[in-house]
């Protein structure tokens, strides 16, 4: 199930948007999660999170420092911007908006860039087989993964953690789609231990420091391995 939110106190725009957003729904057989905000309170403090931001730049408060503030609490979340003066796209570049769209909103433009952030979602996400179902999760909300009790244990950067289903194959085989993921930031290190790189903050010669503060130690011999990936890494994304 997709999660979006909406930030507009434009009830006429808001109701082109709702109409797409379901012809969208409809078209994939998909369900939504669907808020509407018109309050920065509100919208700061919402629990959970969205895998889309919808952001009216003509609504009465600064959407754009409130988009930057929400990017900082939800991260990788899409952010798609709409505004009637088109010079403002400038602004919500430099802010780190996914998309721009000028208003008057242009149905068929904002249902190609659903389309667009639908498949950006499923490259960015994970389905992880529990005891009794399954749970979505953001390659980049994983710390790393190791093994617990005979189960894939996941650490997350929000501080928790949580057991997938027991282990039936091999450590390695069972991590390899994120091994290879588009991201290039989780590293194996053999034999149960599964590190997001992107997320490490400090590498020590016996422990790694996660942007969380989660302190994760390592063997000493393995200090040179996650040290230099760490670095290279750090060069592919600057």
């Amino acid at each position: 199930m997709l999660s979006i939110g909406i930030y507009s106190d434009k009830p006429d725009d808001v109701a082109i948007m709702k109409s797409v957003i379901q012809d969208f729904l409809i078209n994939y057989n998909l369900m939504a999660k669907l808020t509407v905000f018109t309050n920065p309170d509100e919208f700061i403090t919402v629990p959970g999170s969205y895998d889309m931001y919808i952001m009216d730049m003509d609504s009465a408060d600064d959407v754009i420092e409130l988009g930057k503030q929400m990017m900082t609490i939800d991260v990788g979340s899409r952010f798609i911007y709409f505004c009637t003066d088109t010079n403002q796209a400038y602004r919500a570049a430099k802010a780190r908006a996914d998309y721009f769209l000028a208003k008057p909103i242009d149905e068929k433009e904002f249902y190609e860039v659903l389309e667009e952030i639908k498949q950006k979602i499923k490259d960015d996400n994970l389905i992880i087989k529990l005891s009794d179902g399954e749970r979505r999760v953001r390659a980049n909300s994983l710390n790393y993964i190791n093994i617990v009790k005979r189960c894939l244990c996941y650490h997350l950067t929000d501080g928790t953690m949580f057991d997938g289903q027991t282990l039936r194959t091999s450590f390695e085989k069972a991590i390899s789609p994120l091994q290879h993921h588009k991201s290039k930031s989780f590293l194996f290190l053999p034999p149960s231990l599964l590190i997001n790189i992107g997320e490490i903050k400090i590498v020590n010669r016996d422990n790694v420091v996660f942007e969380n503060d989660d302190v994760l130690y390592i063997p000493k011999k393995a200090y040179d391995t996650v040290r230099n990936a760490w670095i290279n890494y750090n060069r592919f994304v600057n």
